[in-house]
């Protein structure tokens, strides 16, 4: 098949360097209004992560081609051709319906036909996507490449490449692999079988648990890289399908060719639990909370999510008798379920946007009722005290006191200004733009641009600042794990896989990569990160003012030295 056709050719004749800031920002400047915000030890971060030599995995290209090729969707990869739409009735049966007034049954017809325009719009920018990775994918062939990284106003780290990189979806990152391969240990090949668990969808398990699932699907996973295609496509049921086929074929080589031979080149990842939490429980030392994102020596590896599926379960199975929508949620709901709210509970997601995730990750979908009623009723059954219980009562105590301190300095049409454990200095601030509509021969364009003299929005100022107070935290540790782990005397890691919360690399490297991640929070949060954030919003007070700040929260009695020990902190 030719991945040309249909795609317009954008890229002709001579090009010209594109300048591109390394301090990304889009309509509000914040951080990158000041002058040198960042530290020296951050531009070396970004330089260590751009070092990384990568080339395209011809495996899962010819794998990814195949299966577009043949019309199949597996994973992200999306059917190459439109779903058809029902053929029109008849016009004696459309009209009769017109005549009496069906309603229901007209409402029936234009909504089937609505569904598959969606999926079809949908399957379009999925298609373009994929054709894009693979025309770059060939247009790269076994050439050795590099990845330059930026950051936000926050801190985090971003390639600068878009279409193929660590940070975007399941193909994108199968099609990655090291350009020099490193022979397997016996350790980095037990990293590489949890990897293979992990991409398939049993990270919920303990490692004993998830090594017992490699062997036990031994052959299935040999098939899968033998017969991709012919196969008992084991594969096609992995949660990150394409990675997992990537796992598949380099098992496959360290099975015939024996480890210290065969060479380990796909990136192994250990992730955060439920990073956003981790960090709030770090900040407020809160024993209970940091528990259930596996930040103690516990050798039990706790799921968040489905305890809190359990537990709203519970409260649903109570409502059954009484509430039509409980009736409607019940034997529906699962870590899935409940996973996306409970992630993004420490980013400030409003329960509108709860109630919308329900209804956009397709949950209500196949519910009796109305699909709006049952997203507002599970949304509110999520988020009473019954559901929640006391888990995260202290970050949400947290993540309260930063909304309030946010909305003491807007007052006053300060921003909020602090620096990261990094050296970072991170500036929030949410001005309000000045519009003007513009006229031109091919239609209406509205310009804006944030304008000081008309102040901060006061609303964004507080509800943004828990979150971007986390990412920047959670990026300074990403910054300090890639600092020092390529500072290692020995065997420092010089290969990097990163996306966020998700580190990788080698999976010889995976047990020091342990070792630094742990130390490096532990030394972040040893400090009372609480206290000092709080001084430095007093430094921030102009002497000509007085700001009335809240008092931060009291601290719990979490020893932070136990993420050290902490087995399932990343994993």
């Amino acid at each position: 098949m030719n991945y040309r056709s249909g795609v317009k050719q954008m890229y002709s004749g001579g090009y010209q360097h594109i300048n591109e800031p390394f301090l990304k920002f889009s309509l509000n400047e914040h951080t990158s209004r000041l002058f040198r915000p960042v530290s020296d030890e951050i531009l070396e971060v970004c330089d260590t992560l751009g070092l990384t030599a990568l080339k395209i995995n011809p495996f899962i290209l010819k794998e990814i081609k195949a299966c577009y090729e043949a019309n199949e969707s597996v994973g992200k990869v999306t059917y190459s051709d439109d779903e058809p739409l029902p053929p029109f009735l008849p016009d004696n049966i459309w009209d009769k319906m017109k005549r009496e007034n069906d309603k229901a049954g007209i409402q029936k017809v234009k909504r089937e036909r609505e569904v598959i325009h969606s999926r079809n719009a949908k399957r379009k920018g999925q298609r373009w996507s994929l054709i894009r990775k693979i025309r770059l994918s060939d247009e790269l062939g076994d050439k050795t490449f590099y990845l330059p990284h930026c950051i936000d106003f926050r801190g985090r780290v971003y390639p600068l490449p878009q279409d193929i990189n660590f940070v975007n979806d399941d193909v994108s990152r199968a099609l990655l692999r090291f350009a020099e391969g490193k022979p397997y240990t016996k350790s980095g090949f037990k990293w590489l079988c949890i990897k293979l668990a992990n991409d398939f969808g049993m990270d919920k398990l303990t490692f004993e648990e998830r090594l017992e699932w490699v062997q036990k699907n031994y052959d299935l996973i040999l098939d899968s890289a033998d017969n991709p295609r012919d196969g008992e496509r084991f594969w096609t049921q992995a949660d990150e399908a394409w990675q997992f086929l990537a796992g598949c074929e380099e098992f496959k080589r360290v099975d015939e060719e024996g480890i210290g031979v065969a060479l380990n080149y796909i990136p192994v990842n250990v992730d955060a639990t439920a990073s956003g939490i981790q960090h709030l429980s770090a900040w407020i030392k809160c024993p209970t909370s940091a528990q259930v994102v596996n930040m103690t020596g516990n050798q039990d590896r706790f799921d968040i999510y489905g305890v809190q599926a359990e537990s709203l379960a519970r409260v649903v199975a109570k409502d059954i008798d009484n509430v039509e929508e409980a009736k409607n949620w019940h034997g529906h709901i699962d870590r899935k379920t409940v996973k996306r709210a409970i992630m993004t509970i420490p980013y400030s997601v409003t329960p509108q946007g709860i109630r919308d995730q329900f209804i956009a990750d397709g949950h209500v979908e196949h519910l009796e009722g109305n699909p709006i009623s049952n997203a507002n009723y599970l949304r509110d059954a999520l988020l009473s005290k019954e559901s929640l219980g006391n888990t995260i009562d202290k970050p949400r105590e947290v993540m309260a006191y930063f909304k309030e301190v946010a909305q003491a300095f807007a007052e006053f049409d300060i921003p909020v200004t602090f620096k990261t454990p990094m050296g970072m200095t991170v500036h929030q601030a949410y001005w309000r733009e000045n519009r003007k509509n513009v006229n031109t021969c091919f239609g209406k364009a509205t310009l804006v641009e944030e304008y000081e003299e008309l102040g901060l929005k006061k609303h964004k100022q507080a509800q943004s600042i828990a979150p971007n107070i986390i990412h920047a935290f959670d990026a300074a540790h990403l910054q300090a794990v890639v600092y020092f782990g390529s500072r290692l005397k020995e065997n420092p890691i010089t290969q990097w896989a990163c996306i966020h919360d998700s580190i990788g690399t080698y999976a010889n490297d995976i047990d020091n990569l342990n070792e630094v991640i742990r130390e490096t929070f532990v030394e972040i949060y040893s400090k009372d990160v609480l206290g000092d954030f709080h001084q430095q919003m007093i430094d921030n007070i102009p002497h000509d003012l007085s700001i009335e700040l809240p008092e931060p929260p009291t601290q719990g009695t979490f020893d932070i030295r136990e993420v050290l020990s902490a087995p399932y902190f990343f994993s």
